[in-house]
């Protein structure tokens, strides 16, 4: 799919900002811990249905943001996942860049499968230049063939961990060290946003500048969703976003000035840890994610674990997933189409319905169980893990509402619809619309332009609602179609007898 291009923007802007705040939620945003934001999105097109992908991981997304792609089709189908034919028994972690590196040459230069923005821009001349205070693997993903085009991106892991190391040596040399990893990250928001002002966006100015701030994702992660330090962060980097806007406020062309805010996913609080790859073990199917001979299956931890056979005995799936639908541990599952002429049992859903169905597919996704309940902050939003993150604190890679519905608000030259706008919009849109407002007229990926920013009328999409059930369990996601496109809402295990109301864990 790509988008359909049938207008021209009437003023199209010399420089868009994208500014993301990993992990985000949009129920975050309030006049008390973030007036800034709250301030400026009221006086632009706030999308608050908008959409993040599947799995909700920070790497899947940033390719996504950067190609206007879903995985299906870019292939950053996890965080972590495995390829039989780069490694049998070591899954890849792309929040590595050698690991990453490792990988290009792999796939002959082609881990990521789609066009990126970056690679569209430099056709047109333009740029895009990148202050990243994520991971390396994040940074890499939002513009892969940065130092090919001669554009610029800067990481906080330094420059043997970044494809244009003159963007950090550059950096260093005006700003001083970048400064440690601690949590929050206070300091390093506050080190970012100097290398966004001072440094990404010197002379001559690019087409697009971008700062990826790596909060509040990492203190949610690490200390809890709504706890203190998690509104002290969310007012530091409120702080942060309104010294950009003030630089835009001060530049010479400030009415030709576009920017996007957003963030890639949202979180819910782990309720339990659970030891899902132990117990496939313990109940007949040996199973790991660093598996050895005597593995039947290969497996990755987080909200969402991927699982494939490393046998060719397809029956052992269909065991499998007879197992699964009986564990109360499990939310949903999802099979690759491949596997619909082994005969599976219901109660699957097919990965094209997330458009996860990408050749480096599982055989299986299994997201473990997460609901409505509030943790003892008062957020709502609860779920199962495996993994390193303890309980209290926070993650995402699931389909909760929580951890799907993102934020994404665009303001500034040819921005007319200044409100809330409930048109269904997602991180696929990004790439087209961007290239939309500078004025190219180009397709690229699977998004679309959000023209209702620019004064067409909002029409509402068309939910669809799919289900699948074995036994006693029953799962139901729901996404929206709209101009052509597909959007996840959220997807669920549907639990009979249990309250409606949300509860307190």
């Amino acid at each position: 799919m790509t988008f359909e291009q049938n207008t021209t923007i009437e003023s199209p802007a010399e420089l868009i900002l994208v500014i993301v705040f990993d992990g985000l939620r949009p129920d975050m945003i309030t006049s008390s811990t973030t007036p800034n934001l709250e301030k400026w999105a009221a006086e632009g097109c706030w999308f608050r249905n908008s959409s993040s992908i599947f799995p909700t991981m920070t790497r899947v997304a940033a390719a996504s943001i950067s190609t206007g792609s879903y995985p299906s089709s870019h292939g950053i189908i996890n965080n972590v996942f495995f390829h039989p034919s780069l490694s049998a028994d070591t899954a890849l972690n792309t929040s590595q860049f050698h690991e990453i590196q490792t990988a290009e040459r792999f796939f002959h230069n082609r881990l990521i499968t789609a066009v990126s923005l970056g690679e569209k821009l430099a056709e047109k001349n333009f740029s895009i230049s990148i202050a990243h205070g994520g991971s390396a693997g994040s940074a890499y993903m939002l513009n892969h063939k940065a130092k090919l085009n001669s554009h610029r991106t800067f990481s906080i892991h330094g420059a043997e961990n970044c494809t244009t190391s003159e963007a950090v040596s550059d950096a260093i040399s005006i700003h001083g060290k970048i400064p440690k990893l601690d949590v929050p990250r206070h300091t390093i928001c506050r080190y970012l946003t100097d290398v966004f002002l001072a440094t990404t966006l010197a002379p001559p100015l690019p087409a697009v500048g971008c700062i990826w701030y790596p909060e509040p994702d990492t203190s949610f992660h690490h200390r809890g969703i709504g706890s203190e330090d998690s509104f002290a962060i969310l007012r530091s980097i409120d702080t942060e976003f309104g010294r950009i806007i003030d630089w835009v406020e001060t530049q010479p062309n400030k009415e030709r000035i576009g920017v996007i805010v957003l963030s890639d996913h949202g979180q819910i609080t782990v309720t339990e840890q659970v030891d899902l790859a132990g117990i496939l073990s313990e109940s007949g199917f040996p199973t790991s994610s660093k598996p050895l001979d005597k593995h039947i299956f290969s497996f990755t931890n987080g909200r969402t674990n991927e699982i494939r056979l490393r046998t060719h005995d397809q029956y052992l799936l269909k065991d499998l997933v007879s197992f699964l639908t009986e564990r109360p541990e499990i939310g949903m599952l999802f099979s690759n189409p491949i596997l619909r002429d082994h005969d599976l049992p219901e109660g699957t859903l097919e990965m094209k319905k997330i458009m996860a169905d990408h050749s480096r597919a599982p055989d299986l996704y299994a997201i473990l169980y997460d609901d409505d309940t509030i943790n003892n902050l008062g957020i709502k939003g609860c779920g199962l893990f495996t993994g390193g993150v303890p309980v209290g604190f926070g993650m995402h890679g699931g389909l909760s509402k929580y951890e799907v519905n993102n934020v994404l608000m665009l303001a500034g030259v040819g921005v007319t619809h200044k409100e809330i706008c409930h048109a269904p919009a997602g991180l696929i849109d990004l790439a087209p619309t961007i290239l939309h407002w500078l004025g190219i007229n180009e397709q690229t990926g699977e998004g679309r332009v959000l023209d209702e920013a620019f004064g067409s009328s909002v029409i509402p999409g068309t939910s669809v609602v799919d289900t699948a059930s074995h036994g006693q369990y029953q799962q139901q996601l729901t996404t929206i179609s709209h101009k052509n496109q597909r959007y996840i809402v959220e997807g669920k295990r549907i639990k009979p007898g249990l309250e409606s109301e949300p509860h307190t864990c």
